[in-house]
């Protein structure tokens, strides 16, 4: 697909910064998205079309912190460009600013563009080694820390937890780190348990909890 057809696509998806048009009839279009996960990669198209040289320059502000996207020291003709740029990594939502500045001997444009950025949705899976034990027999369960990208990570878990069916705890680990974004361990049952569902809690650092019965 050409530069037409990719920024005809973006533009039907993507929330954009209209033409700006000055006395010297320079325009330009900025197509990037209004919201994104912390960590992943987005993409960013610009399109110039100068009535004389120009400069371009894009940004991207983040706590104070600026990085530059995107830099051209001369644009004399018609201008297409899309780039992929990594979103900051966050814990809470934050926003950043996407700048651009198009400079010439007599245009001036500059543009700024917000983007909302959530931090990633991360999944806890807890699973055990079997759907159903008998008094005597040892519970094995494994944890695993997947991201956005289904990838593992590595984090501590602020408390684990193993109830019995009367809601007594009768197994706990404290500030438990994962190795390869994983958890292995494992508790014996009683001879005399008794029966019903038993539950594995889980709890991160923010406290967020995480459930699994057997």
């Amino acid at each position: 697909m050409g530069p037409y057809g990719v920024i005809s696509s973006l533009l039907l998806l993507l929330p954009i910064s209209l033409p700006q048009v000055t006395s010297s009839d320079t325009v330009y279009l900025l197509a990037v998205t209004s919201q994104a996960v912390g960590g992943t990669t987005e993409t960013l198209c610009v399109t110039v079309g100068p009535s004389g040289p120009v400069s371009l320059v894009v940004t991207m502000e983040h706590k104070h912190k600026s990085a530059i996207l995107l830099k051209e020291k001369f644009i004399s003709r018609e201008y297409h460009r899309c780039i992929p740029f990594k979103v900051p990594v966050v814990r809470v939502e934050s926003v950043a600013l996407i700048k651009i500045q198009i400079k010439g001997s007599k245009t001036l444009l500059k543009k700024d563009t917000k983007i909302l950025i959530t931090p990633p949705a991360d999944l806890i899976i807890i699973q055990t080694d079997k759907p159903i034990y008998k008094p005597g027999q040892t519970v094995r369960f494994r944890i695993v820390s997947l991201d956005t990208n289904f990838l593992t990570y590595q984090q501590t878990f602020w408390a684990i937890e193993v109830q019995d069916p009367l809601s007594n705890r009768i197994g706990q680990w404290l500030n438990v780190s994962t190795h390869s974004g994983l958890v292995d361990l494992s508790y014996p049952i009683n001879c005399e348990a008794t029966k019903g569902f038993y539950i594995i809690t889980v709890w991160d650092k923010e406290k967020n909890e995480y459930t699994q019965t057997f």
